[in-house]
């Protein structure tokens, strides 16, 4: 043979179908995960986000390029997600259907329920965790939603039952008035004690009646003189006014009127101003401001310096049952006024700052002009013509 020829040639075979299928498999898997409505996301042993699927942005508004390299808390709006990766690395085991809140891109909180397990590589050790996360907040609303309707079907019977109880003393109180008020050897200031009285026991009857078989006000909507009421209101509570010192300063305008039902507007800012004289300190100082706008609108705020509501208490303020007064509330006031505003076509909303992760301080000023000494304000909006809207 020739020295350095060509011979012959050897071939080495070897089986590399299981390779290739896992391979398939894998590009299967991936084409699932991305095209999967759930949000999946892989997490490293550091916590930082490895992998994001198209579910994932959908869910969160992040694009996977934005998203990978950040840390497990990225989208998290408080430590449980955080919490819930770490324990399934050091456990080792399937953490599921957990609940908790995530954070979206624009700002919106999600409650999401997740399924975090603890990913292991070839060899079987851990190398990070993977997440699947479902979007609940539809239903958790929805949950809400029905515990609060048997609340409110509850505590209906019970409101019906009291009315009705207490339906004939109060016509028995006012047929009392009625004889004081009559009465000529009394002196004029009794008169009008009396009267006032009277009227303060026609909107309590108002109320009773409403609630007792779904009265309904059929009289038609009249002028609503709001300087007129708010003075009322506020000589109704001159005692709790005086024993706190408080400072009232009313700017509205003398002519300042709205069509609607007088009792359940006077009802709605007695809440307010009752509210306003709660949350002030001693020597307090409340607004209560009123004026028409161009739009074809009134609006009346009640503003106080006390030391505000905190963020989450206002995310909740206007809920039923829900009461910043502990004991000494019912937490329907605010509620039953923001249906009586609805039902007449406006609106009621609260503004509180809160600075430095505290509540704004109180003032002592006592000039209007100190628009800053503001602890919280309740507006109501109002149209000037009457619309009602079914409740």
């Amino acid at each position: 043979d020739n020295e350095g020829a060509l011979t012959g040639i050897i071939l080495t075979f070897r089986d590399i179908s299981d390779r290739r299928q896992a391979e398939e498999a894998r590009i299967l898997l991936a084409a699932i995960v991305d095209s999967s409505d759930d949000a999946i996301v892989s997490r490293n042993l550091d916590g930082y986000i490895t992998s994001w699927n198209k579910g994932a942005e959908a869910l969160y508004g992040y694009t996977a390029e934005e998203a990978i390299g950040q840390p497990t808390s990225f989208t998290a709006a408080n430590d449980d997600v955080t919490r819930l990766a770490r324990e399934a690395v050091q456990s080792g085991r399937r953490l599921q259907h957990v609940e908790h809140k995530r954070t979206t891109k624009s700002g919106q909180i999600l409650d999401v329920s997740s399924t975090v397990s603890p990913v292991f590589d070839y060899s079987g050790h851990l190398i990070g965790t993977a997440s699947i996360g479902r979007d609940i907040t539809m239903r958790k609303q929805t949950e809400e939603a029905l515990r609060t309707s048997e609340k409110l079907a509850a505590t209906g019977r019970l409101a019906a039952t009291i009315a009705h109880e207490i339906n004939n003393p109060l016509e028995a109180v006012m047929n009392l008035l009625y004889l004081i008020d009559i009465e000529s050897v009394a002196q004029p200031v009794l008169h009008e004690y009396a009267r006032k009285a009277q009227e303060e026991l026609r909107r309590v009857v108002h109320i009773t009646r409403q609630t007792l078989a779904f009265y309904r006000d059929s009289t038609k909507p009249l002028a609503v003189d709001i300087h007129e009421v708010a003075t009322g209101i506020l000589e109704i509570y001159q005692r709790d006014i005086q024993e706190k010192d408080v400072t009232i300063e009313v700017s509205v305008a003398a002519d300042l009127r709205v069509e609607g039902f007088p009792g359940e507007l006077r009802q709605v800012f007695s809440n307010l101003i009752r509210n306003a004289i709660d949350a002030v300190p001693t020597g307090g100082h409340i607004w209560i401001e009123g004026r028409a706008n161009e739009d074809g609108t009134a609006t009346v705020s009640v503003r106080d310096s006390g030391h505000g509501i905190s963020a989450s208490e206002q995310a909740r303020i206007f809920e039923p049952f829900f009461t910043t007064k502990g004991v000494n509330g019912t937490g329907l006031g605010l509620w039953v006024s923001q249906g009586i505003v609805q039902k007449h076509g406006g609106r009621l909303s609260l503004t509180s700052p809160v600075f430095d992760g505290g509540y704004r301080a109180e003032s002592s000023a006592k000039s209007s002009t100190a628009a800053t000494h503001m602890g919280a304000e309740f507006r109501v909006i109002l149209p000037l013509t009457f619309s009602p809207r079914s409740r």
